[in-house]
């Protein structure tokens, strides 16, 4: 299966594409920059923004043809499909083993695998106590539901794209989640991103990144422990990002 695979990424010089946009990104000072302030997880920031290089350049004109109306979920298959090719092939290696869209189950111990949500934080502490605690909670009590299992408020979520090690336990071997929306769209992403990242809450990604994908350029912005602490504009040929970062 894995020889037929790589058969179909060769075909119409795909692989070609994918080995020089993720070479050179590797190569570039963005990627320095990165690395030098996320650690491990600038991987998993450069999977996405290469996978983001290439769906400008191959995806973006046709998807976003306003007579079509595609679905941002489409958009952000593809952003995905680069990704998992370029993990297969080596390219880059991610910090977890699995990159999953769409991917609404989480393991509890003593319950197995039940959905992901959000559950009020019980200990809020720092930033959460006095600014982000509220804000998520109202978010579960306006969309959010009584769980049957723990009788607790919770908002079940499905995360765009993950990077993770599946059947791990809430908190643990979490990598990157990533929303999507398109340009103009309005979404919750802002506030699911902040808990998700959350090293008080209950599924604690190393980062986030909230995408709004557009027919020229990609916006990413980046959190780290529910706070807004970076963007990146991702175009056909080039990325622009200022090392200094931002705080939202």
């Amino acid at each position: 299966m894995r020889y037929a695979f790589e058969d179909r990424i060769d075909s119409g010089g795909e692989k070609e594409r994918l080995c020089s946009v993720f070479n050179q990104l590797c190569e570039s000072h963005v990627a320095k920059s990165l690395q030098l302030k996320y650690g491990e997880s600038a991987v998993d920031i450069l999977l996405l923004i290469g996978a983001l290089m290439l769906f400008a350049r191959s995806d973006a004109e046709a998807l976003f043809d306003k007579s079509k109306d595609v679905d941002e979920r489409a958009m952000s298959g593809c952003v995905y499909r680069y990704m998992f090719c370029a993990c297969l092939m080596n390219l880059l290696k991610s910090t977890q083993p699995d990159i999953d869209i769409e991917y609404d189950r989480m393991r509890v111990v003593g319950k197995g695998l039940v959905s992901k949500c959000f559950t009020p934080c019980l200990n809020p502490k720092g930033i959460c106590k006095c600014r982000q605690n509220n804000v998520c909670n109202d978010f579960i009590m306006n969309h959010g539901k009584v769980c049957d299992k723990c009788e607790q408020y919770e908002k079940r979520i499905r995360p765009d794209l993950i990077i993770h090690k599946r059947n791990s336990g809430p908190g643990c071997d979490n990598g990157m989640i990533a929303e999507f929306k398109r340009d103009n769209v309005d979404g919750c992403d802002d506030v699911k991103i902040a808990y998700s990242t959350c090293s008080h809450g209950t599924l604690k990604y190393k980062i986030g990144a909230k995408v709004t994908l557009s027919s020229v350029s990609q916006k990413v912005e980046l959190y780290n422990d529910s706070i807004k602490v970076d963007e990146i504009y991702v175009c056909k040929d080039a990325v622009d990002y200022n090392a200094e970062g931002v705080v939202a």
